[in-house]
């Protein structure tokens, strides 16, 4: 049966209200239950979604549309707000309704679609509900008559007559929710919904984030899928099983020619010291990083001359006929059809295109790209650029070879992998190089300089800035491969990344004079209503004459800037505040603007979507902008800074400050063009790189001696264990540990516990009552006491007796570690933490709020034999006890024992006691304050829940009617958090773990867990009430499988 288009919808609107929550979740929280709302409902809809009638690309197609590159609607909120009106027969009121999607605060247009269908959503029978193959369908037709589609859909034109016929039989049947997310389908856009792309590929089937690496194609990906993998579970909670299925399709995989391969990941460099840091002393081969187009391409000599060469592009777009200047170039230092060609029958190569001047003996520019290649057929952008000149051509980077012939040699290492390019390809100056490159070794000294001393040779050359990638690592690691354990990654280097070399970077002051709205940016935003979401900049065309003659400034549009990622958010709400108090209504006319007189400039205007403006500032805002070097900007005349991000807003400066327009372009010209003075560059960055050098010596000489320091305080005092009640534990497996590890390994160690609830009791405890100790033996690890009034160290005599000292110097020997400062508690008040907190609450926290005072003191223990020390006690419900072990899974968890074995002090007492874990006396206790409060509300308050903690109960699987008994009254409390049960036993086996009489391993232990599991309580919106998942349903959580 095919996969109905309304479970999508739900799933995409009940991620919608997480995200329009209010008060709205934190960062953290939002992503964790958006998380789990995804994973539940890929678990409820496993067995449609796998069923033999589904079509498994049209299902991830609708998940995920921006990766269909390949289809092009030519669909813009206009022309689809019409498209629409026509295929729901909306009358001219309703037409009117629609178009409010331009007003801030109304919606997108897929709001204004739900708002319009809402009342005719009245139950009704429907014989033939909307499936995502349907939907699929409609629109496949929709991208075939648009030319920017790719070849293959392009190709496949159909027969229908207009947009419409696709689309109106569709809408008809739609409730008004799912028209929406159609509406944002065909846009390509679900905003503010943003699916995590591996967590929902993965639980689709745990294989296909591995298969698309190989095959970036939902197509290939699912035919693997359904042919060689089809007996391949999808989805397996044993995690060495899921381990063993990755190995074997691993050893299968291989790249296909005609379908594009994945990238691998990019991690930015955000200092020098970043940079060196993620090199983690291994061999790298940095390159310089060239500024052109990524190039993938596939070679298959089985198709015959003229069709034997794909180009991809790096949006997985097939751009074979758009690049084919390129082709013969290609063909050449290939030696297709040669008998020295290195290969028979097919490669893939990686490489950057870029436009080469043999006048001027230099790579060009990159927007000079433009005019030698077009889009699908048709020149886009170039209508301001100069025509090609003589001796100018496209010219091929290659720095990759992924597959030759049926060898897939991209699971090689990248050594390996350039020296084997070099014998395929035959190099030509101006046409097809590789990527110069040198290899530097970080375990070296030297390495941070030469790294320095590379980078400002690429910037002296008028380079983007350098590419590191490690040398001993395939271009994926994938699961069986000899460093599969190790993470593989690229790093790039630029110089708008590194505020090292802040005087290389590209900084200008411009005036923001005009702001408009974007309703789908305002749907990403995370502030609240935004009236504006875009702003334009603006350059002086007079700035001389209005500094020597007082005339009236004109401005000149030359970019806008928008929020997504580009402006920060303090800024964003200041340029919004300015712009909603200080601006008019925009009117132009033809170029000129209207009202002119009651603003203090004018503006020289154009027909470009730059100048698409709203409202015009009164008086312009300086804001400080950052670009990443200079382009020309499509079908403009000047050049402008590429990339260009706020990076700060000037309330205090005048727009008289700002860039010109002129010193714009003489700015430009001077970051492009090799400098004619190269002694006075070469000097200011020898210097850039001599004050980097010297940080990194500062910084290096500073952790030297923080180490030292550190591991002189380890030392002079060993380690012992402060421990609280009168019962002996000396045998928990914690208490073992801490034993085992001290440095002081054959001198005998005395065990002083300290509970914060009988903090009275300060007492002795040692396994030989004849024991000796010095006072350098005993050590204080609590990081919860109050310091005392008394100044004076605690000691211990010689005779085994705690006596108080008579000086209240200290001394080596007396000396106790005093433990680190802590948050003040204050009495009878419990703060949730800020994951699981409102942003009103935080926000109005005066603990959250950054004032200067001087950190809360700390005691110095004092103990002696003769009597107890009086310590005071703290307000407090959580045990100062925590497990040694960092990854335990009951240390941060509230554990709600059976009746059965409440009463087994083993169990009770003696293994819970040791991982300072929480217990529950009451079902009460776990009941929210609120209950009022809607699912999914992590920021709700609790009372004694200890919010952020995983909620345990321990049963007696063996009898049963009991424990179901336990089940059942848990599920009528109504919990809205999980609950998870285990059999005691678990408890058992982990302190095995713990104690070292089992090595501990990620797959042993999920097997432990997975044997005692008994089951897990989830809560439902829809049916408003908790369902009990039994062992064969439920699952561990995800946090520990990360251990």
């Amino acid at each position: 049966m095919p996969f109905l288009f309304s479970e999508i919808c739900r799933l995409l609107s009940d991620l919608e209200k997480l995200k329009k929550r209010h008060p709205p979740l934190l960062p953290t929280a939002l992503k964790g239950e958006t998380g789990s709302k995804l994973e539940y409902w890929f678990r409820c809809q496993r067995n449609a979604i796998h069923a033999p009638g589904v079509d498994g690309v049209a299902f991830l197609s609708t998940l995920f549309p921006e990766r269909r590159t390949d289809r092009v609607y030519g669909m813009k909120e206009d022309r689809l707000g019409k498209l629409i009106g026509r295929c729901l027969n909306m009358n001219s009121a309703n037409r009117r309704i629609l178009e409010d999607w331009k007003t801030p605060g109304r919606g997108d247009l897929g709001d204004r679609v739900e708002m319009i269908q809402k009342p005719y959503d009245e139950p009704r029978a429907q014989d033939h509900p909307v499936t995502v193959e349907e939907v699929d369908k409609a629109l496949h037709d929709l991208a075939s008559r648009v030319r920017f589609s790719g070849p293959d859909v392009y190709k496949r034109k159909s027969p229908s007559s207009s947009p419409d016929d696709s689309l109106r039989d569709i809408f008809l049947r739609l409730k008004s929710s799912e028209a929406k997310w159609l509406t944002r389908l065909i846009l390509k856009d679900f905003s503010p919904v943003v699916l995590d792309e591996y967590l929902a590929l993965n639980a689709y089937h745990f294989l296909l984030p591995s298969l698309l690496k190989f095959q970036n194609s939902f197509s290939a990906a699912v035919g693997l899928l359904r042919g060689p993998f089809c007996n391949t579970p999808s989805f397996t909670s044993d995690s060495a099983a899921a381990w063993g299925f990755r190995c074997q399709a691993a050893a299968s995989l291989t790249p296909q020619i005609g379908v594009k391969i994945g990238r691998p990941q990019f991690l930015k460099a955000r200092s020098m010291e970043n940079c060196v840091h993620l090199a983690k002393k291994q061999i790298w081969s940095v390159e310089r990083k060239y500024d052109g187009e990524f190039c993938e391409i596939h070679i298959d000599l089985q198709k015959g001359l003229g069709s034997e060469i794909k180009i991809f592009s790096k949006s997985c777009k097939d751009s074979t006929e758009d690049r084919n200047k390129l082709h013969d170039t290609i063909r050449t230092c290939l030696g297709i059809g040669q008998a020295h060609c290195a290969f028979k029958k097919k490669c893939i190569l990686i490489g950057e295109m870029v436009v080469y001047s043999n006048q001027e003996q230099r790579i060009l520019e990159f927007h000079h790209i433009r005019k030698h290649i077009r889009r699908s057929g048709v020149p886009i952008g170039n209508d301001a650029d100069s025509q090609v000149r003589p001796g100018e051509h496209l010219m091929i980077v290659l720095y990759d070879l992924l597959l030759i012939d049926d060898d897939p040699i991209l699971r090689r290492p990248y050594s390996e992998r350039r020296e084997q390019l070099t014998k395929v390809m035959t190099k030509r100056i101006g046409h097809a190089i590789t990527a110069d490159r040198i290899e530097i070794d970080f375990s070296k000294p030297d390495a941070k300089e030469t790294l320095c001393n590379q980078f400002a040779a690429a910037l002296h050359l008028r380079m983007e800035g350098l590419v590191l990638k490690p040398l001993q690592m395939p271009y994926f690691s994938l699961a069986g491969d000899d460093n599969s354990n190790q993470r593989s990654y690229i790093i790039k280097l630029k110089k708008d990344y590194l505020p090292e070399f802040d005087g290389e970077r590209d900084v200008q002051d411009f005036a923001v004079i005009g702001a408009s709205y974007d309703p789908k940016l305002a749907q990403k935003s995370n502030i609240g209503e935004l009236e504006f979401t875009t702003f334009h900049l603006g350059c002086m065309i007079n700035k001389k004459d209005v500094a020597r003659f007082d005339q009236r400034p004109v401005y000149r549009v030359v970019d806008a800037i928008d929020l997504h990622q580009c402006i920060p958010p303090a800024e964003l709400r200041i340029l919004n505040e300015c712009a909603r108090f200080q601006s008019i209504p925009f009117v132009r006319e033809d170029d000129r603007l209207r009202d002119a007189e009651d603003i203090g400039f004018d503006l020289v205007l154009d027909r470009t979507p730059s100048s698409k403006i709203k409202v015009i500032l009164i008086e312009p805002i300086v804001v400080e902008v950052l670009g990443s070097g200079y382009e020309k900007p499509s079908n403009k005349a000047y050049y402008m800074l590429r990339h260009p991000r706020i990076l700060k807003v000037h309330l205090d400066r005048s727009w008289k400050e700002t860039v010109s327009f002129d010193e714009l372009q003489e700015e430009a010209d001077k970051a492009l063009k090799l400098p004619q003075d190269e002694s006075t560059e070469s000097k200011k960055m020898s210097q850039n790189v001599k004050d980097v050098l010297g940080r990194f010596r500062s910084q290096s000489e500073q952790d030297r001696v923080q180490r030292s320091t550190s591991r002189l305080k380890a030392t002079a005092i060993p380690a012992t264990t402060v421990r609280t009640t009168q019962s002996s534990h000396s045998d928990s497996p914690c208490v073992r540990r801490q034993q085992g590890s001290s440095n002081l390994r054959d001198q005998p160690h005395v065990l002083v516990r300290v509970d914060t609830a009988e903090l009275c009791l300060g007492e002795v405890q040692t396994t030989d009552p004849a024991l000796k100790l010095s006072g350098s033996d005993l050590k204080v690890a609590s990081g919860s006491l109050p310091k005392p009034k008394s100044s004076a160290v605690a000691s211990i005599s010689k005779s085994g007796n705690l006596k108080r000292p008579k000086s209240h110097r200290k001394r080596a020997s007396d000396e106790i570690l005093e433990p680190r400062p802590t948050k003040t508690i204050v009495l009878g008040t419990r703060t949730p933490p800020r994951g699981q907190r409102t942003l009103t609450d935080i926000t109005n926290d005066k603990s959250t709020r950054i004032v200067n005072r001087s950190p809360p003191a700390f005691p110095i223990v004092r103990a002696t034999g003769e009597r107890k020390a009086v310590i005071p006690k703290i307000a407090s419900k959580r045990p100062s006890i925590t497990c040694s072990w960092p990854d335990c899974p009951f240390a941060n968890a509230v554990v709600y024992l059976s009746p059965c074995i409440r009463g087994q002090s083993w169990v009770a007492d003696d293994l819970l006691t040791c991982h300072g874990t929480e217990r529950a006396t009451d079902l009460e206790h776990w009941l929210r304050d609120n209950a009022k409060q809607p699912s999914l509300g992590s920021v709700i308050a609790e009372s004694a829940a200890w919010p952020s903690m995983q909620k345990i109960v321990l049963v007696e699987s063996r009898r049963e009617e009991a424990t179901r008994a336990l089940v059942e009254e848990i599920r009528k409390v109504g919990l809205r958090d999980e609950v998870i049960f285990f059999d005691w036993r678990f408890l058992e086996e982990w302190n095995k773990f713990e104690s070292g009489m089992e090595r501990f391993c990620p797959q042993k232990f999920l097997a432990v867990a997975k044997r005692y599991l008994y089951g897990r309580t989830i809560w439902e919106d829809g049916r408003e009430e908790v369902s009990f998942l039994d062992k064969d349903s439920a699952s561990i959580p995800r946090d520990w499988i990360m251990q």
